[in-house]
């Protein structure tokens, strides 16, 4: 049924979703093609980018067709492609990074004859699991490195992990997490059952102890190859050494952020209102946030409150839009801040006008408290401070 006797764009995609339907309820059928736009699978399948020549045959079930983006560049990996390698490091933003080991060869033309295999030599890869989806691009150049960087999210040092390839840059590539074959003995379950969606957290994945090491090595690093100061303090050893250790939070690894900035976006019709933060990895997409485990607790207790207030506000805004009556509703960032009231006494603030004070005690500084309490509390405090 899916032979062309028309040209018909609309019937060519009715065709497509119907050969789709088809080997969909089969469940045991595989495609298997005749053009370069299809790439062989490790599993002996196909990912199919066109099904205008696809002839259907027994095997595994098949993977969902899958088109790179329009400006995707398909080296040294396709869209899409799954690959294993091991992560060595951490970026400043929580970011695994990771080496694959690339041939010297470079990968064909765009006008060879079907996809780059690993036998053409385009990767050396025993650790590529996938296959690429789009034209391969030009020739790599000479200063291409063989050791090939991939930045992994939410993959740790020392874990081998599978990714799928995205997006590949200049000089890295990135990709998603798709399975940690080899978890890293630092690697815990995040308490927050929003992390990896939302992007306000990176490193509830990796223990505590874990995270003040890697935070102090990134400082040394930055001090060393962006500050370039190993000369000046003699030597990097001597560079390293001057970096205090980490002072840590103690035991309060949760409630301890006394400042919350939930985002919003004014929905299209019939949407919900989503407050709360960006989405990981997706600028233009909120995730719904009503509680926050690193928040403090008065601030997740006046959350609820805030964020009524806030969808009132947008409902009569976008209303009164509606009827002629008003502009354009737009999004907008709210604030909640747990600080101390002219008083002294504990609140939470939403106006970024008001005037508040905070107390920030390192763990275990009872000296800190006693300096405070004899001062007369948080405002004698203030107060001695303003008058030195």
């Amino acid at each position: 049924f899916f032979t062309p006797v028309a040209h018909s764009r609309m019937l060519r995609r009715e065709l497509q979703m119907l050969l789709l339907v088809a080997v969909q309820r089969a469940g045991s059928l595989s495609l298997v093609g005749n053009g370069a736009r299809l790439a062989r699978t490790a599993s002996g399948g196909c990912r199919v980018r066109s099904l205008a020549s696809c002839a259907v045959t027994a095997g595994a079930a098949p993977a969902l067709p899958v088109r790179a983006p329009h400006k995707f560049v398909a080296f040294p990996f396709g869209y899409h492609e799954e690959i294993e390698l091991t992560i060595d490091d951490l970026t400043n933003m929580g970011d695994g990074v990771g080496r694959v080991q690339l041939s010297a060869a470079a990968p064909p033309s765009p006008s060879s004859a079907g996809p780059p295999s690993a036998s053409d030599g385009a990767i050396l890869s025993s650790e590529a699991a996938g296959s690429p989806t789009a034209d391969p691009a030009p020739s790599r150049a000479a200063d291409t490195p063989s050791r090939w960087v991939v930045m992994v999210p939410f993959a740790l040092p020392g874990e081998r992990v599978r990714a799928r390839v995205f997006r590949n840059h200049a000089s890295h590539s990135s990709a998603d997490l798709v399975a940690v074959l080899s978890p890293s003995p630092f690697r815990q379950p995040a308490v927050c059952p929003l992390f990896g969606t939302c992007g306000g957290c990176q490193y509830q994945h990796l223990s505590y102890g874990a995270q003040l090491a890697m935070k102090r090595t990134q400082v040394e690093e930055l001090l060393v190859r962006v500050g370039n100061l190993s000369q000046a303090c003699g030597g990097e050893a001597r560079l390293r050494s001057l970096v205090l250790p980490p002072v840590g939070l103690g035991d309060r690894q949760y409630g301890y952020r006394t400042k919350l900035t939930p985002h919003y976006n004014v929905p299209p019709p019939g949407a919900p209102l989503l407050i709360g933060f960006i989405r990981n990895g997706v600028r233009s997409q909120m995730v719904d946030v009503e509680a926050c485990h690193i928040a403090s607790e008065p601030i997740n207790r006046a959350l609820p409150g805030v964020r009524a207030a806030a969808a009132a506000r947008v409902s009569a805004e976008v209303k009164a839009y509606d009827t002629g009556g008003g502009k354009r509703p737009k999004g907008a960032t709210l604030l909640l801040r747990h600080a101390l009231a002219a008083d002294g006494s504990p609140t939470v603030t939403s106006d970024h006008h008001d005037l508040v004070s905070e107390i920030v005690a390192l763990p275990g500084s009872a000296a800190v408290k006693a300096a405070v309490d004899a001062a007369g509390g948080a405002r004698g405090w203030e107060q001695q401070g303003d008058a030195a």
